[in-house]
């Protein structure tokens, strides 16, 4: 096979950058929003641990005010730029909702170790589940 010359060269390059422009704009938006997805449900899990090491200290769970107050220093989470935490919290049960900035909101609660893509009941988390904020 001979060897490209350099306009047929130049006219490959620049074919091969508008397919991976049109590539990276129809995939890329979903690439985005899988990782913060995948932020979110980790950051919710987070959550979930500093809610169970706050009650092995104190007389019940904490809300989301509580988490994140940097009053006495370090809050207990630090709610990572574009998600939102709201926390539903009692003595006996928490639940937790982490809405990521692609829009997905993601669960957690005191009866389980795991996140949750589906608000789970009250039931199952002993406390009412919050929307997102």
């Amino acid at each position: 096979m001979p060897a490209l010359n350099s306009k047929e060269g130049i006219v490959m390059m620049i074919v091969s950058a508008i397919i991976l422009v049109i590539v990276g704009a129809a995939f890329g938006p979903g690439f985005i929003n899988s990782f913060k997805d995948n932020g979110a449900s980790s950051f919710v899990s987070s959550v979930n641990s500093q809610e169970k090491l706050y009650s092995s200290t104190h007389d019940g769970y904490a809300d989301a005010a509580t988490l994140t107050n940097t009053a006495n220093g370090a809050p207990l989470v630090e709610v990572p730029k574009g998600y939102t935490l709201n926390v539903a919290a009692s003595d006996t049960a928490f639940c937790a909702a982490v809405k990521s900035d692609s829009g997905r909101t993601f669960w957690t609660h005191g009866n389980s170790s795991k996140s949750f893509d589906s608000q789970p009941s009250a039931a199952d988390a002993g406390i009412a589940c919050p929307a997102a904020a």
